[in-house]
């Protein structure tokens, strides 16, 4: 049996504390933010999306309940939440990125994660301010002329909605008079 020598010297490797650091850099609430974006909050790096609606998103943080509510409160407007024994429950708070519109935020700790539940609000239309049914017709994409000749011949009673009906979150059925 023969062994092998090298003749060759290995490099020297530089002292740890020389080399780049690879760790991410984190914040003063431990978690760094992602590229994420939940109707215009930046969520935590490595955020797994689970569900997602046009007015919802349920998310999974890698991180525990703690952590995450401090990441979360630091971005509202109005961070005061109702906190319950496995949640936290934030209602109509705005995010400082998206001042003006209101959304509802939960924060449920899970075994080894945190969920968080973001509900964008629906928004309300100030009394007064009802369209008139041509304004209605107008704003809707898929009015097309025809579609409005049909409609207005099917509907000759048609009317605009009242102030009091117009101050109801829009999306929701509209009781008949």
């Amino acid at each position: 049996m023969s062994l092998f020598a090298c003749s060759e010297t290995v490099p020297q490797l530089a002292p740890a504390s020389a080399q780049p650091s690879t760790q991410l850099q984190l914040k003063a609430d431990g978690l760094e933010e992602g590229t994420l974006d939940a109707f215009g909050l930046k969520m935590p790096a490595r955020t797994a999306v689970k569900r997602a609606t046009p007015s919802t998103m349920v998310m999974e943080v890698p991180a525990n309940s703690q952590r995450t509510l401090e990441y979360i409160k630091a971005r509202l407007l109005n961070p005061e939440g109702e906190a319950a024994p496995r949640k936290t429950v934030f209602e109509e708070v705005e995010f400082a990125a998206v001042p003006g519109k209101k959304f509802r935020v939960v924060v449920k700790p899970t075994s080894m994660t945190t969920e968080v539940t973001i509900r964008r609000e629906p928004e309300t239309q100030p009394a007064g301010s009802a369209l008139s049914l041509d304004e209605s017709l107008a704003n809707d994409p898929r009015a097309t002329p025809e579609a409005v000749a049909s409609f207005k011949a099917a509907n000759p009673d048609a009317v605009p909605v009242s102030g009091e009906q117009a101050a109801r979150p829009t999306g929701l059925k509209q009781p008949r008079p």
